[in-house]
């Protein structure tokens, strides 16, 4: 009985292998619906506010999105070019990290264009530091 390479993963890994194609497939796709679904934290921008911040959110998403994408391509590479576990890990951990980055990244870019206009931005979800101190990295 031959097992192909994805099925001798891990349950996790095959999880992770998953919601990269999800994430490719989401980036790729139409943003639209799924921008307009979620409201934002806190509390709402007015209509006049969506308007002045249209355009530079609009922006900040697209390049967003192609810096994903980035990250994406670049651990797939990673992963056709692993030769062993070690490896495989390495590539997983830093693609993580680079994904980390980016949403702090984010976060700046979006505090920032918010105070350009005077506007309080939206407060931080309220589970913040619940993954650092379930990893053991709170401080």
């Amino acid at each position: 009985m031959s097992t192909t390479p994805f099925l001798s993963l891990t349950a996790r890994h095959r999880l992770s292998h998953g919601l990269l194609w999800v994430l490719l497939v989401a980036a790729a796709g139409s943003q639209t619906g799924l921008a307009q679904d979620k409201e934002p934290a806190g509390p709402r921008l007015t209509p006049a506010q969506q308007e002045k911040l249209f355009p530079e959110r609009k922006a900040l998403l697209l390049k967003e999105q192609k810096e994903q994408m980035e990250i994406l391509q670049k651990g797939e590479r990673c992963t056709r070019a692993a030769a062993n576990h070690a490896s495989l890990r390495a590539c997983m951990q830093e693609q993580r990290k680079a994904q980390q980055t980016l949403r702090q990244q984010q976060r700046r870019s979006m505090q920032a264009l918010y105070s350009k206009y005077g506007i309080t931005p939206p407060a931080e979800g309220k589970d913040k530091d619940k993954g650092a101190a379930r990893k053991g990295n709170a401080s």
